[in-house]
């Protein structure tokens, strides 16, 4: 079963390259049918942005998960 892990952020831009993006998408291939977890962990400074950040995880195109909030 596939899916996708959808994070909607304000807009990112890494310094070093000029990579700019306001949307981060993985897809995962499979999973167990049992608990699991998906995150966004910040890794560099630059990547903590003000503004409002949702996540969503979608099966079948359908948000089977949402939850945003706001950093300020």
């Amino acid at each position: 079963m596939t899916f996708r892990c959808i994070v909607t952020h304000p807009r990112l831009t890494n310094p070093e390259t000029g990579f700019s993006s306001s949307r981060t998408i993985e897809t995962k291939n499979n999973y167990l049918n049992e608990n699991n977890f998906d995150y966004f962990h910040f890794e560099y400074h630059w990547e903590i942005q003000q503004g409002m950040w949702t996540f969503q995880i979608i099966e079948n195109d359908v948000i089977k998960l949402e939850k945003r909030f706001e950093i300020i």
